[in-house]
């Protein structure tokens, strides 16, 4: 099976950086990117499993930025959004997201979410 395509967006780029280094020291191909509208872009050239991206960042909310990806229909197979503060219930379930990781995130958590998304990939595959 090929690496897990994963991209990271969050407005703190030294964030995003941090977190899409620690992924790709797992093995995954792993992209960032500091704006929902740079993530459309390099979502929409280069397909991803995985999006993992800050609730609240400004001019497209992560919320806004998954919405923005299924009406494009390129939404990643799995969703991911980070914040600092507990997010409503409403935008987590009209978000879609599998998780929600509160920040600062551990490199344990990042691991396992990925970890989850590949067996879910593999399950989904047969």
């Amino acid at each position: 099976m090929r690496a897990l395509r994963i991209i990271v967006v969050d407005d703190e780029p030294g964030l995003a950086e941090m977190i899409a280094s620690l992924l790709q020291q797992d093995g995954y191909e792993v992209t960032s990117a500091t704006s929902g509208h740079s993530a459309v872009e390099l979502i929409s050239h280069h397909p991803i499993d995985l999006l993992i991206c800050d609730l609240m960042m400004p001019g497209m909310s992560g919320v806004d930025l998954h919405e923005e990806l299924k009406a494009r229909d390129i939404a990643p197979f799995w969703f991911v959004l980070m914040t600092g503060s507990p997010p409503s219930l409403v935008d987590s379930v009209r978000a879609g997201a599998r998780r929600i990781l509160f920040k600062p995130v551990r490199a344990d958590q990042l691991q396992a979410v990925a970890s989850e998304c590949v067996a879910d990939l593999r399950a989904h595959a047969h």
